[in-house]
This record gives C-alpha cells, structure tokens and sequence, in this order.
C-alpha cells in the first residue's frame, strides 16, 4: 500500500455541488498500492475523469450548464482487483454520454489481468464467450431496429465489428461473487449513453 490507514481502493476525491454553470456528484477512487502499473491506472483516472470534473466547473456558458456524475466500484475474487469507474456527463445541447474504465490487477504478482486470464480461471473458452456476446448483441440489435422503425432515435449497434470479438475486449470486470461482466460502453468513443453489459 501507498497509504497504511487507507482501503485497498479508496474515495480520493469526492465533491458534490449545484451552481447554474454546472452539476456535479463525484466520487473518484485511487487505487492505494506502490506499483507502476498501479500508478498508471490512476494516471489514467485523472486524465479521464478528474480533469473532466475541472472543465466542468470552470464551464463559461451558464445558459447551458454540464452535469456530471462519477461513481465506482470495486471487488477482489481469487486476489484479483477489479474496478470499474462510471461517468455520467451531458454538456449543453450535446446528448448524455456514459463513459466506463475498468481495471484487473492481480495482486500475487502485481501484474495486469486480461480476459483470457479470468477466462481461463473460470474454465471457459473463448468460442462459447463469443457464442454469447454475439448472439446478446444479435438480439438488441434487433430490437433497437424495432424501436427505429417506429420512430425513435436509436444507437445502432454494428453487430459485424470486431469489437464483439472476445479478444479484443478492454472494458471487463468481475463481480462480487467472481461473476464476469463484459462491458461495452459506447459513450467513450461517441455522444451516447448507450451500454450493454453481458454477464458471462
């Protein structure tokens, strides 16, 4: 640990205030171990997350003020850390964007878990993980064409991306009980709030 008296993951920064320029209710976590790539991680959830907290509050054009919330979570199952950071973030007239960083760190020997790690853990295989990735997306896909067709404006999914490929998912965790979510958060590329998570 960096600090002895704090949590393994803990609340660093926390701010919670209404002014006309802006709406903010944040919690953003630190990861509280000695490590390079530890260091990397809340590296990146400063440069993600706090420095948009920042330029929301100095937000000029108080006709149209940003809201902005930011809430984490954080489990251990076999000495694997997982921890997902959520940020809910709409600015002016732009649509709501739900963005989502997670991190896997294992704690025996302080490196990066992937997929294929927790996978292989868990005893399953990539074939049947990507059997249920793309027939969940098939079928909301499906149903957002359903919604479109009535009139609605609608995220479209491109079912043949290869993101929906197992091997190349980045944003995962594993849940309280070990459960493996597999999370695809299309606000972090795109002005959506738009997500789905798939338990494996």
């Amino acid at each position: 640990k960096m600090y002895d008296d704090k949590d393994i993951v803990y609340n660093a920064a926390s701010l919670k205030e209404k002014k006309d320029e802006y709406d903010i209710d944040v919690n953003i976590p630190l990861i509280n171990i000695n490590s390079d790539l530890v260091n990397k991680y809340n590296d990146n959830t400063q440069k993600v997350f706090a420095d948009q907290v920042n330029r929301a509050m100095k937000n000029e054009d108080s006709t149209e003020p940003i809201v902005c919330s930011i809430s984490y979570t954080a489990y251990i199952n076999n000495n694997i850390l997982s921890v997902a950071i959520m940020e809910n973030y709409k600015s002016g007239k732009l649509p709501q964007r739900l963005i989502v960083q997670t991190y896997n760190y294992n704690l025996d020997t302080g490196e990066e878990v992937t997929i294929n790690d927790v996978m292989a853990s868990r005893g399953v295989d990539s074939t049947s993980v990507n059997k249920k990735i793309n027939s969940t997306i098939k079928t909301l896909a499906e149903d957002d064409n359903t919604i479109a067709d009535s009139g609605y404006n609608v995220y479209k999914r491109d079912i043949s991306s290869d993101i929906y490929d197992v091997k190349n998912v980045k944003t995962f965790m594993q849940g309280p009980d070990g459960e493996l979510y597999i999370i695809y958060p299309y606000g972090n590329t795109a002005n959506t709030s738009e997500i789905d998570v798939i338990k494996i």
